[in-house]
């Protein structure tokens, strides 16, 4: 193995102790709201999936471009439908 394949191993492992450590913050509040947890993973599912319902959207029909801003290339996903 690499330097560069280290580093990109231990980038990685990086990323994944923070994203645990969030990942325990979020469920933590989670279980503190009144809210059921069914619930809320309900609206966050349905959230999700109108997100991305509109990438997959802007990707096919907006002709979207690394230097411009994402709402450009929804208003021409919108305006090809």
């Amino acid at each position: 193995m690499d330097r560069g394949s280290r580093q990109r191993i231990w980038k990685v492992e990086r990323l994944l102790s923070k994203t645990e450590r969030l990942l325990a913050a979020v469920l933590t509040k989670l279980e503190e709201s009144r809210v059921p947890l069914e619930v809320q993973l309900k609206v966050i599912r349905e959230s999700v999936r109108h997100h991305a319902t509109a990438v997959a959207a802007i990707v096919i029909s907006g002709e979207p471009k690394i230097d411009e801003p994402l709402v450009r290339a929804w208003e021409r996903t919108l305006a090809h439908h």
